[in-house]
């Protein structure tokens, strides 16, 4: 009855290691599409990029700070919700416009104009090779 029970607890014992593993595996999934699909998003924008106005509509503290932006494109409206920075947040008002930078085939690609020029954030998601695309795709 002993080895009962000491099997049986190092069963469970090794089931709660699986699961934790399986789950930790998961995450790490999600954070690597999400980060794929970020540096796509970049590139997408840098090869077919068009600078175009947006009304600043909404601002939200909840989760992180956030404004939400609508633009137009050929007589379609689009909204795009970045997550922004505090100094951003205090900068900008709703009612203000912004310069957002979309990918001209698809205008639902979108990013704050001010965040192209930040050699950092491209860095991330471009690479080493952030010169060099930079100089073959100019930015405006």
């Amino acid at each position: 009855m002993l080895k009962s029970k000491q099997s049986s607890g190092l069963g469970k014992f090794i089931v709660v290691v699986l699961a934790s593993a399986i789950i930790f595996l998961l995450i790490q999934g999600i954070f690597i599409l999400w980060d794929k699909y970020q540096s796509y998003k970049y590139r997408r924008i840098l090869e077919n990029l068009q600078v175009v106005t947006g009304l600043v509509t909404d601002k939200h503290d909840y989760k992180g700070l956030g404004i939400d932006i609508e633009y137009e494109v050929e007589g379609q409206n689009y909204t795009y919700k970045p997550a922004i920075s505090n100094q951003t947040y205090e900068r900008y008002q709703v009612g203000d416009t912004i310069s957002v930078t979309i990918c001209k085939s698809e205008p639902s690609l979108a990013l704050l104009t001010l965040n192209i020029n930040n050699k950092e954030k491209l860095r991330r998601f471009l690479g080493e090779d952030t010169t060099n695309y930079l100089n073959t795709h100019k930015t405006k």
